[in-house]
């Protein structure tokens, strides 16, 4: 599931990489979800098969925030490609689990955000 501000965001993405965020998004939706909906949790971080330099990873300092429905979430986990800063180069998927769903949520992508740390 893609957020509206996320449709927004990728309108005008600078990244160069169109099929690299495009097979991330589908290892989402595939990959990740099905291994979730069979309790699978810690085992799907790492570099990812097929993804060349894509990472699953928690955000670490970089964890934000997110109201969805009505709910408070925190952001803590990210597809991550390239420590750049470069929007052309950097990619980030961020996103959560929706339980209730059963459904990735992803709050921000293609661009690192911007946060207290960075």
């Amino acid at each position: 599931m893609l957020v509206p501000p996320v449709r927004k965001e990728i309108r005008n993405a600078r990244f160069a990489d169109v099929e690299t965020a495009a097979k991330s998004l589908l290892w989402l939706a595939n990959e990740y979800r099905n291994g979730r909906r069979n309790g699978r949790r810690d085992d799907l971080r790492g570099a990812m098969p097929g993804l060349d330099g894509v990472c699953n990873e928690r955000c670490g300092a970089d964890s934000f925030p997110f109201n969805r429905q009505g709910r408070r979430r925190t952001i803590e986990w990210h597809l991550r490609k390239s420590n750049s800063r470069d929007p052309r180069r950097c990619l980030r998927i961020c996103y959560f689990w929706d339980a209730d769903m059963e459904q990735v949520v992803v709050a921000s992508m293609p661009a690192h955000r911007r946060s207290s740390v960075s």
